[in-house]
């Protein structure tokens, strides 16, 4: 149907008024020519025939075989009753039914008698409601009717126009009205819609009219009738007939959308409820040419309304389909919306859409899209979004992507989203917006950093946090992007450091980790793809990478304390005096205390090592160049988001650089070094790097009285007295 009026809507462009043409045309012109010229022109005939083909073509593929149809079934008949009663057949007749027993058997099937003129008379109609005129004739002349061949044939003077047409055609379509008004048994039912069809009696027509197409093609059949007899009663009539077409035969002309407006109030219930069949309602639109009220009606009958009336602008992605709604429907809508806002773009006749009905159109696609995502379709999801303006586009397949968790996966996914033509750094970029803007659920923060030692880097990570992790690889498999990953992957880090989620945040920047979210090239990358570029962007690639650097320092300071703390715990411990003086006791004490000393040296070794590594990654962060997380070339106009990171890396400031004196403090306490535990407070002090900004009264209090301890250990050691005071175990004791 669309192809058909489509095609003829083109074929027409801005033709000329019929009625202009047809007043020049009605007097040098014959029958047959003036027919043509009507058809040619008259726009409302013109959609007419179009439907009217279309509704032929949909009733020719359900006419059954009509030259042996009815001698097979009058053949089974007899057989049938044969059997039932022992009624003889003739020897001349099959006995079985199969395709080849006519020829196997050397027999004939039953001929038709007067009882089967009812199907006869029922595949004659069925022709003429195919619009298989020349068939039907076929047909009465192989039922040797040459007659009523004869009959149904009047108009076919018209098909060439070369030949003058009918010049008895008024009587022939009386007589043919007075055969449909026979109601009594002369004629059959089928044979007076035949000739009511030809001769303009409604009435008839409509008896053997079981549907909606059938009563809409024996409207638009009258119509196209009726404004042809318009057009021939003002054409002379060269043969001069006596007789002129009755009132009674005359149908008013109507336009389209006036003939559904009948149906939908039409006497008949099946008609009526065909009338509001959703493919019956989206068929009337196409016809009367209603292409915004097409797309609106497609999407109340796709979109779930809940969604719909929410739905503007890039929200228009949220939009689901109805569930009521069968995918066979929603797949329909998408494409015939389709259709017509590319008809519209190109500035097809009739296809003019208001911004309301497009969008409407637009959202029908979404929804089919979105039920593409539900049935996990990732190649048509991404063939169908790139029909969609850009932004929505990327917003729909950004969507899809949030519940992919797989690399391998992912990668294919983009594959075909760039293969569908869609901007996949878009859509990347916002696929992790998408994760990363979710709030978290913030968990104790310890506000106390004396704490830390008992905070432990191996506790895990929450499936929320993995989920914000694997979308910052999102922003990993384009190169171009991976200065954003970077500037993504430092903001998340921020705040997981913030919320003490550090196994997530080493799992993240990886100083540590064997396989990082963020690939471990990503510095040299952006330093290599900024190099030349402008100053501004030059500066904040620079700036994204110091950032990134200060918190990788940061966490692999934590790392080393980890493993010095699990080292610390494998300390060996002394074998014991014997409790006797027997040689034996005294041979296995002196083999222990050997394999003591041996594993002592070792320990103490990887523990002088661990202290080592621990002091360079702590001084790594406290000795930051121009300080941690403080910017090397602040701005001086900062805007909200500016504003709340500066905060924020403040507050870190004020987290992280007591908790390293502290860390490093315990170190140097447990591992005897009470000298290097007491040269801290000149760090702190130190007016150069002003790293005592970062404590509050209440931790600098808290830090002289360790320092206090580490003192008094110190001199004690010095005495070499046995009684010094445990500063680990009065660190641990004070934390608990």
């Amino acid at each position: 149907l669309v192809s058909l009026l489509v095609q003829d809507r083109l074929a027409r462009g801005d033709a000329p008024d019929a009625d202009t043409l047809m007043m020049g045309a009605r007097d040098n012109q014959s029958q047959a020519q003036l027919i043509e010229t009507l058809k040619e022109t008259d726009a409302e005939l013109r959609d007419n025939m179009v439907v009217l083909e279309w509704l032929e073509q949909v009733s020719r593929e359900l006419i059954i075989d009509q030259n042996e149809n009815g001698h097979w079934r009058t053949t089974l008949h007899t057989l049938q009753a044969h059997k039932s009663s022992s009624q003889r057949i003739a020897s001349n007749i099959v006995t079985e039914l199969d395709p080849d027993a006519p020829g196997r058997q050397g027999k004939t099937l039953v001929e038709l008698v007067d009882g089967d003129l009812g199907h006869f008379d029922a595949l004659v109609w069925q022709c003429i409601r195919g619009g298989l005129y020349k068939e039907a004739r076929n047909l009465c002349l192989q039922r040797e009717q040459p007659w009523r061949a004869a009959s149904i044939m009047g108009d076919s003077m018209f098909e060439d126009s070369s030949r003058p047409g009918n010049p008895y055609r008024n009587l022939w379509r009386h007589v043919c009205y007075t055969f449909a008004s026979d109601e009594g048994a002369t004629l059959s039912r089928h044979e007076r819609a035949v000739y009511g069809v030809l001769g303009g009696h409604m009435d008839a027509v409509l008896s053997v009219c079981p549907g909606w197409e059938d009563h809409l093609w024996a409207q638009l059949k009258m119509q196209a009738a009726a404004r042809i007899n318009a057009a021939l009663r003002l054409c002379p009539h060269p043969f001069g007939e006596d007789i002129t077409p009755q009132d009674k035969q005359s149908v008013p002309i109507r336009k389209i959308s006036e003939v559904f407006n009948d149906l939908k109030n039409s006497s008949w219930p099946v008609v009526r409820s065909g009338a509001v069949d959703q493919y019956h309602r989206i068929q009337e639109k196409l016809i009367i040419g209603d292409t915004q009220g097409l797309l609106t009606l497609l999407a109340t009958l796709v979109c779930d309304p809940a969604t719909f009336l929410k739905a503007e602008g890039p929200h228009m992605g949220n939009i689901q389909m109805l569930t009521s709604c069968p995918p066979e429907l929603a797949r329909f809508g998408a494409h015939l919306s389709l259709f017509v806002m590319h008809g519209s773009n190109n500035g097809w006749p009739g296809m003019t859409l208001t911004p309301e009905s497009r969008d409407a159109g637009i959202k029908v696609v979404v929804a089919y899209v979105r039920h593409l995502i539900a049935v996990d379709r990732p190649g048509l999801v991404a063939l169908y979004s790139a029909f969609l303006p850009s932004e929505l586009a990327t917003h729909v397949f950004s969507t899809f992507l949030q519940s992919v968790r797989e690399s391998a996966t992912r990668k294919a996914y983009l594959q075909l989203a760039s293969e569908a033509g869609l901007d996949v750094e878009a859509i990347t970029k916002l696929t992790a917006q998408f994760t990363l803007k979710e709030p978290s659920k913030s968990s104790n923060n310890l506000n106390n950093v004396s704490q830390v030692s008992t905070i432990s880097l191996h506790t895990g990570i929450s499936v929320e946090d993995g989920e914000k992790l694997h979308a910052i690889e999102w922003l990993c498999f384009e190169p171009a992007q991976r200065l954003d990953a970077i500037i993504q992957a430092n903001t998340l880090a921020r705040e997981l450091i913030e919320n003490r989620k550090l196994a997530a945040a080493t799992s993240l920047l990886g100083p540590t980790s064997d396989m990082p979210i963020l690939p471990s090239d990503s510095i040299s990358m952006v330093v290599v793809q900024y190099r030349d570029a402008p100053p501004a962007e030059n500066a904040r690639a620079q700036a994204a990478v110091r950032e990134l650097q200060a918190l990788t320092a940061y966490l692999r300071g934590h790392e080393v304390h980890s493993r010095w703390q699990a080292h610390f715990a494998t300390k060996p411990r002394a074998p014991e005096l014997p409790m006797s003086r027997k040689t034996s006791e005294e041979m296995r004490y002196d083999a222990e205390k050997r394999r003591y000393d041996e594993d002592h040296s070792r320990w103490q070794a990887m523990q002088s090592a661990h202290v080592k590594e621990l002091k360079t990654a702590a001084f790594d962060v406290l000795h930051y160049d121009q300080g941690w997380l403080i910017e090397a070339h602040p701005t001086a106009n900062l805007n909200q988001a500016s504003l709340a990171k500066q905060k924020q890396c403040e507050r870190l400031r004020h987290m992280v650089i007591p908790e390293l004196f502290l860390m490093l403090h315990q170190v140097y306490s447990a591992t005897g070094r009470h000298a290097s535990a007491i040269s801290l407070a000149n760090k702190i002090t130190d007016e150069y790097r002003q790293l005592y900004v970062a404590f509050d009264p209440q931790e600098l209090r808290r830090f002289m009285e360790l320092l206090r301890e580490s003192s008094i250990a110190l001199m004690e050691s010095q005495r070499g007295t046995l009684g010094r005071i445990d500063p680990v175990g009065s660190f641990i004791q004070t934390n608990t």
